[in-house]
């Protein structure tokens, strides 16, 4: 594809801080702007840099797009209309976009789906010292130290998730035919609509 060191650049960030963190702990929002302004530099200042984010790496590029433009000292100082002259467009693996729900595990005294996997396949594993692994209480506690986590709670509220009266799958309809539709509790109605 032609890509080499001085087209591509990996960017690696600490998951389990806070996205505002990764810039205090290691500066990682600041060479990631370094590396996007070298990028459109080495290539003739044009707007060539493609960005392709994945999973949580999404939710931390949204927020470094803006950090980048807001001012010091919270900010990257880049001002408005930094992204629109660097970034040629943004191209998205796997977006976490609406949240995990899994990360409500981590927070909540609940066990998770897959602690109770693991428990029934083998059962004293997360009570032992196997693996240097003290107990299940003691890797909730380390995984409630990953600020990352708030991040990943589920977004949308109740038109996307639904409440404990109604989902949104319930009011799903499929076409069955020209003018009707059919509810997925199996009621027909007459629709008002032309096709062209």
């Amino acid at each position: 594809m032609g890509y080499e060191g001085k087209n591509m650049y990996m960017a690696a960030y600490d998951w389990r801080l806070s996205f505002q963190n990764t810039e205090v702990q290691d500066q990682n929002l600041s060479r990631l702007k370094s590396n996007i302004e070298l990028l459109y530099v080495t290539n003739g200042n044009k707007k060539v840099v493609v960005v392709v984010p994945h999973s949580m790496g999404f939710i931390y590029f949204l927020h470094f797009l803006k950090w980048v433009e807001a001012p010091p000292p919270m900010g990257g100082g880049g001002g408005p209309g930094w992204c629109d002259k660097h970034i040629k467009s943004i191209i998205i693996i796997g977006p976490a976009f609406l949240g995990v729900p899994k990360a409500v595990s981590n927070i909540l005294p609940a066990e998770s789906k897959d602690v109770a996997f693991t428990r029934a396949m083998a059962p004293g594993l997360l009570d032992s010292e196997i693996l240097g692994l003290q107990t299940l209480h003691h890797v909730m506690c380390v995984s409630r130290t990953w600020d990352s986590v708030i991040s990943l709670i589920p977004k949308g509220g109740e038109t996307i998730w639904g409440n404990l009266d109604w989902s949104p799958e319930d009011h799903h309809t499929k076409v069955t035919g020209i003018g009707t539709q059919e509810s997925e509790s199996g009621n027909t109605r007459e629709q008002n609509t032309q096709f062209m």
